[in-house]
């Protein structure tokens, strides 16, 4: 004999759930109580051989650059890079070159593309640095200043480089009045590395007390003829002596190659933007914004005026 007992019904909510758990655990063939279980395990960042990096060579043992993404899709489009910037060709002498170069000459052997000098050289002394001296304007200090600064401190193993800078008036009288006054130009100067002294009492011409005050061995130079009023070369004097330590010009820089292109620049609008931010500093009829101030940097065929007060 069978006794049936009669469950109470359930309640509403009771029963749909139990229907849902039914529906769950028969749509799949397998029953999720008999599935193993995965343990929680932190995900660690990608390492190098993921996938995430195959297209990334290593730069340092391959000389190679990583691949770059591809560029994602946008409206508006990227501006264009700019152009890389010209490397200027600049002939800086190694050492050995600059000692060999001076050593030609102390010897009075024949120099390549120069010949025999008419001159004669001093030895160095060896028992102390030698103290060279090289004097000039320096106006607008440029790596060609430096360069030939490097040659006079690089031609014996001990030097001491003195550098003279002549004064506003010796060089308004011999040349012209420079940009920079003789504070400014002593001031760059003193800052270039192979500068041991700066002589802010430089003569035009060289004379013996000078030589004295400054206990000077050498004088260096470029060889080519220095022509001052009366007289062919100012350097004419220390060469009798056998202290003129010859040196070689950097081709392609000059002061007055840089103002040239300064102007050159300026009369083509390249410093608009420079001067629109200080243009207070213009009176009224010469600002860079009126039209006069241009018609007069205009560039023509004609002659420029010449405006005189």
């Amino acid at each position: 004999m069978v006794i049936s007992v009669r469950s109470p019904p359930l309640p509403p909510l009771l029963k749909l759930t139990s229907l849902l758990f039914v529906v769950c655990t028969d749509s799949s063939s397998t029953s999720v109580a008999n599935q193993p279980i995965d343990p929680i395990v932190p995900k660690s960042p990608p390492t190098p051989s993921s996938s995430s990096f195959t297209n990334l060579p290593d730069p340092i043992h391959r000389g190679t650059t990583p691949t770059p993404p591809e560029p994602s899709k946008s409206t508006t489009p990227s501006p264009p890079s700019p152009a890389a910037l010209p490397t200027p060709v600049i002939q800086q002498l190694p050492q050995e070159d600059i000692r060999a170069f001076v050593q030609r000459a102390v010897d009075g052997v024949e120099e390549p593309g120069i010949g025999v000098r008419s001159f004669k050289v001093n030895s160095p002394p060896t028992d102390r640095p030698v103290r060279i001296y090289a004097d000039g304007v320096y106006d607008l200090f440029h790596y060609g200043h430096a360069l030939q600064m490097r040659q006079a401190k690089l031609c014996f193993p001990s030097v001491h480089l003195i550098i003279g800078v002549c004064s506003d008036d010796l060089c308004k009288s011999h040349k012209a009045l420079p940009a920079l006054t003789h504070a400014e130009r002593c001031e760059s100067v003193k800052h270039c590395r192979w500068v041991d002294e700066v002589a802010p009492d430089a003569p035009w011409e060289l004379t013996q007390e000078f030589l004295d005050k400054y206990q000077v061995d050498y004088v260096a130079h470029d060889e080519e003829p220095y022509a001052t009023k009366g007289k062919e070369d100012v350097y004419e004097f220390v060469k009798r002596q056998g202290k003129f330590l010859p040196t070689r010009r950097t081709p392609g820089i000059s002061t007055s190659d840089l103002l040239e292109r300064i102007v050159s620049e300026y009369r083509d609008g390249m410093f608009d933007g420079k001067f629109s931010k200080v243009s207070s500093r213009f009176p009224p009829f010469l600002s860079p914004s009126t039209p006069l101030f241009s018609l007069l940097l205009e560039p023509s065929s004609t002659p420029p005026r010449i405006f005189s007060h």
